[in-house]
């Protein structure tokens, strides 16, 4: 009986921290396409991304971490893009040149409205750097 009991609590345990824990937020933004080009000490980064927010993002800023070939952060950059406002399901290019670590491999994209609030993106790397 005992035993019984015992083991009714520890499901009991289990399974109701499982039943508080908040679904994951969606997205707000998708990451279209992403391609870099090194040229000598500079990388090109273009990204198109796709507004999947129930309301308009005002002055996206994008970061950029660059990473080693452990995916370690050897430098975070960010870049502004050029679009004011993104409406919902609308895409956007965003452009940046920023300096080249030597031992950079690959980047992942981080992205933040205009405010200071991280936005969730889905498909944002890590990408290798060609």
């Amino acid at each position: 009986m005992w035993k019984q009991l015992a083991a009714l609590v520890l499901l009991a345990a289990a399974v109701v921290p499982a039943a508080d824990r908040k679904a994951a937020k969606p997205a707000e933004l998708e990451v279209v396409a992403s391609s870099v080009v090194r040229q000598e000490s500079v990388l090109q980064i273009d990204v198109r991304v796709r507004s999947q927010a129930l309301k308009p993002i005002k002055r996206i800023v994008f970061l950029v971490d660059i990473l080693d070939s452990g995916n370690q952060v050897l430098t975070t950059q960010r870049a502004k893009g050029d679009e004011e406002t993104i409406e919902p399901g609308q895409e956007c290019e965003l452009h940046a040149q920023l300096p080249a670590p030597a031992r950079a491999t690959a980047y992942r994209l981080n992205f933040e409205d205009g405010g200071g609030r991280d936005l969730r993106a889905a498909d944002s790397g890590p990408f290798p750097i060609e």
